[in-house]
């Protein structure tokens, strides 16, 4: 054995999980509601809009979890932090009496 031991490390202790392309449950959501959508309305026209909004969003799904992956894990940490680092364009903007 040399001084650094080398372990292979295996991609699907790696991998996204992805689902039709997309972020796993971002299209499985996608998917049950336009599932439930279109089934129980009851109504052709309310139908063929579920059908539309899948065709629509989920094309959109997977151009960003191309983009990124992770994405939605990262819009869900900004969105809890907010409150936290709130946007200053200038040193001169009003802060409501918070002092940062």
């Amino acid at each position: 054995m040399s001084e650094l031991d080398c372990y292979p490390v295996h991609r699907v202790a790696h991998r996204v999980s992805l689902f039709l392309e997309g972020d796993r449950t971002l299209m499985i959501s996608l998917a049950g509601l336009c599932g439930i959508v279109a089934f129980y309305s009851g109504s052709l026209a309310i139908s063929a809009f579920a059908v539309g909004v899948w065709v629509v969003c989920a094309p959109i799904i997977r151009h960003i979890t191309k983009s990124d992956p992770l994405i939605r894990h990262v819009y869900q940490r900004y969105y809890q932090l907010k409150a936290c680092y709130p946007a200053r364009s200038t040193p001169f903007c009003q802060t409501n009496g918070l002092k940062y």
